[in-house]
């Protein structure tokens, strides 16, 4: 049943049978809940002025219209058994008690252990500034659907799926293989692709990276400013690559650079301690025996550089080749060479200082040094394995 409550306020207009009404008691409109059904609560339409609201901020009152089950003109339920749900509009409201003042509204729950929550609320500054002007969303999650009714996009806080010490804003997306999320670059004329991922389950983003930040300092990796740890990784997984593609010229694939006054160093640590195939090794390789050579460079700038590793087109000989200048190249500068045979070519000589004379090499073997003859002159020697030493040479 409709009961008008609020009394009728103003001259009819001619042009309308609309007419205002003024509240009374603060109810303005009831629809009696008991002509529904035997418990329903009533829905009512209500109206209330409520002064000293926005005080000290501003002296002038927040007027309150709601509309919804089982409302009470003053915020409350008429039925405190009940639970009640409301729209609430609040004419003239500053929030946290500041200026601009602002229009509210609420979508408004009160439970029936007379809890009050509020799932939708929204604030719009009066003079149009961004002071103030908001939407505050209180649920466990929320989901958007397209029009067909499936859901896209889920989001909710954390705390619901597990314990955390304190709230974290969770985002679930279905399968979509494509970037659910875009930054325009710099220039503003492109789109990049935030992380998402891809249908081989990997992320991926779009356009070049950097990380900056400093070392945390604590947790579980607290002197470590990037970490990549696999769970469960198999036999000959790979850990971290990084692919330069097909390219005419060079790539440098890691740069690892510094000013440090200290050491600057990469290292490869095997840390197990029981097992005898547990090794650490660094790899180069070519793609084949008409390729290239794998090698290491080390340089002093403008003053040495070493080149060591196999010379692909020189019978694979491992090779430490040298020159002043960076265009240093195995071949021409060529400062030693282990061929596979195991034979040694040197284009310098070789200089041996007077030890104590060694142990005798194991069977089939030989030993070739320099020791002082007793009487102060160098003379070089050559121990077999039976243990007899020879005299190959002597200072004269």
């Amino acid at each position: 049943m409709l009961s008008q409550i609020g009394s009728l306020g103003g001259k009819p207009n001619p042009s309308s049978d609309m007419q205002a009404l003024r509240p009374v008691g603060g109810y303005v409109l009831k629809v009696e809940g008991s002509a529904l059904a035997a418990n329903c609560p009533d829905f009512n339409i209500t109206a209330l002025s409520f002064p000293g609201v926005n005080l000290p901020g501003d002296t002038e009152p927040n007027n309150v219209v709601r509309m919804g089950w089982n409302i009470a003109p003053g915020g409350g339920r008429e039925d405190a058994t009940k639970a009640s749900l409301a729209v609430e509009f609040e004419q003239h409201y500053l929030l946290g008690g500041a200026l601009p003042a602002g229009f509210e509204w609420h979508l408004a729950l009160i439970d029936t252990t007379g809890t009050q929550h509020r799932p939708i609320t929204g604030w719009f500054s009066k003079d149009g500034t961004a002071a103030n002007t908001g939407l505050l969303l209180q649920a466990s999650y929320v989901g958007i659907h397209d029009y067909d009714g499936t859901q896209r996009i889920k989001i909710f806080n954390a705390q619901n799926k597990v314990t955390v010490a304190s709230p974290i804003l969770a985002w679930e997306f279905g399968q979509n293989n494509v970037a659910v999320h875009k930054q325009l670059n710099a220039a503003g004329d492109a789109y990049l692709n935030l992380p998402y991922y891809d249908g081989d389950n990997r992320m991926r983003f779009g356009g070049p990276g950097a990380m900056t930040g400093s070392v945390p300092g604590s947790g579980t990796y607290p002197t470590i400013f990037f970490a990549v740890q696999p769970t469960s990784p198999a036999s000959d997984s790979t850990v971290l690559k990084l692919y330069g593609g097909t390219v005419t010229g060079n790539i440098l694939g890691l740069d690892v650079s510094g000013a440090e006054t200290g050491n600057l160093s990469t290292r490869v640590y095997n840390t197990n301690i029981s097992s005898g195939t547990a090794h650490a090794f660094g790899e180069f390789r070519v793609g084949g025996a008409s390729a290239g050579d794998p090698y290491v460079t080390f340089i002093v700038p403008s003053a040495a550089y070493w080149n060591v590793g196999v010379d692909n087109s020189d019978t694979d000989a491992f090779v430490w080749a040298f020159k002043s200048a960076s265009s240093v190249a195995f071949g021409t500068d060529n400062k030693l060479k282990l061929d596979t045979s195991g034979n040694i070519t040197t284009t310098g000589y070789i200089d041996a200082t007077e030890i104590s004379a060694p142990a005798a090499p194991a069977a089939n073997g030989a030993r070739i040094y320099a020791e002082d003859n007793g009487s102060g002159k160098t003379r070089l020697m050559v121990r077999f394995a039976s243990g007899a030493a020879q005299q190959i040479a002597i200072e004269p």
